[in-house]
């Protein structure tokens, strides 16, 4: 057989390595005679433990695609790719040189593990699907409840994994801190997701959810630093004004303070608040040497609003206030550097 004919011929890969009985491969190939091209693909995916692959001529309406013939629980996909004149192999999902080996086999494992839409799927944030993503975000929504400052952070975790239905993952590194109790009660009124993330954050440590391939989506706990490149956020910016978000906030009232620490105020503030809790973000009073139990604060006679008040007592301890929501929409002031 010419290598002119080659093109129009079906062309069979038989390799003496282990063949893959998960992942089946077509591909049809956009021009010819394109032998060398055809040649390096078919090696590298025999390499990849993609075996029996199938090289043909491009039909009227190819175009990549991939369908399952398995079960959720097996899945056994078949791909259509198609390798264009510039010697690109372009599957369902993803593109490839012939360089981009690496690449090819995270794609072909995910494909493997996960079935098709582990491919096809658009991703977001954490690297999951949209319905990957609102899982975890009903999950972390739910109230945390009652915080018991004698048991570990890490029992605190495990505890809240298994009634949000989640496996849990701690990176080796963050084990020893997790033997530290939680910091504050204060979130006992938040949602998991952002009482997590604060108690977390006081120990420099990160949350974030996680698609391991071919298993169900996990928490992962790790060091700031570490592998939790993006983390699960303490709150959100709320989409209305304060007024729309925390209308107690916006109350107004006369007020002198004189001869107080910054914590014997707010307290006495948050205690008006009617259950918006005020948050210190432990980790930056600790990095910077701040403490709120012995900083002293003022304020001269004047009338205005509990947000305002907030403010500028933060302000004399060298602190920000931001007013965020969590996943349920509850209210909360974040005190941070």
């Amino acid at each position: 057989m010419s290598i002119m004919r080659s093109l129009a011929c079906l062309i069979v890969l038989t390799a003496t390595t282990a063949a893959s009985a998960v992942v089946r491969m077509e591909i049809a190939s956009e021009s010819g005679p394109n032998a060398t091209a055809q040649s390096a693909w078919l090696q590298l995916l025999a390499e990849l433990d993609v075996t029996g692959v199938r090289v043909r001529g491009l039909g009227p309406g190819d175009k990549p695609s991939v369908e399952d013939l398995g079960t959720p629980e097996r899945p056994l996909p078949r791909v259509l790719g198609i390798l264009t004149r510039q010697g690109v192999l372009e599957l369902p999902g993803g593109r490839f040189t012939i360089r981009q080996r690496e690449a090819l086999a995270a794609y072909l494992e995910r494909l493997e593990g996960d079935g098709a839409a582990a491919v096809t799927a658009k991703r977001g944030r954490f690297g999951l699907t949209r319905d990957e993503f609102q899982k975890v975000f009903v999950a972390l929504g739910a109230p945390i409840g009652a915080i018991n400052r004698q048991e570990s952070l890490e029992a605190l975790l495990l505890r809240t994994a298994a009634q949000s239905g989640m496996p849990l993952w701690i990176d080796p590194r963050a084990k020893p801190a997790l033997r530290a109790r939680p910091t504050t009660d204060k979130v006992a009124t938040l949602a998991r997701g952002a009482a997590l993330a604060v108690l977390l954050r006081a120990e420099d440590l990160s949350l974030a959810p996680e698609k391991p391939v071919g298993q169900p989506v996990r928490l992962t706990v790790a060091p700031s630093y570490g592998e939790n490149k993006e983390a699960w956020p303490i709150g959100y910016k709320p989409e209305t004004s304060p007024s729309q978000t925390a209308p107690v906030l916006m109350q107004r009232l006369p007020v002198e303070i004189e001869g107080f620490t910054l914590a014997q105020a707010l307290d006495a503030i948050e205690a008006r608040l009617g259950g918006v809790p005020l948050v210190y973000d432990e980790f930056a009073l600790r990095r910077d040497a701040i403490d709120p139990t012995t900083t002293p604060v003022k304020l001269a006679r004047t009338e205005t609003f509990y947000k305002r008040i907030i403010d500028r007592l933060a302000f004399q301890a060298g602190l920000k206030t931001e007013l965020r929501i969590d996943e349920a929409g509850t209210p909360f002031v974040w005190l941070t550097r």
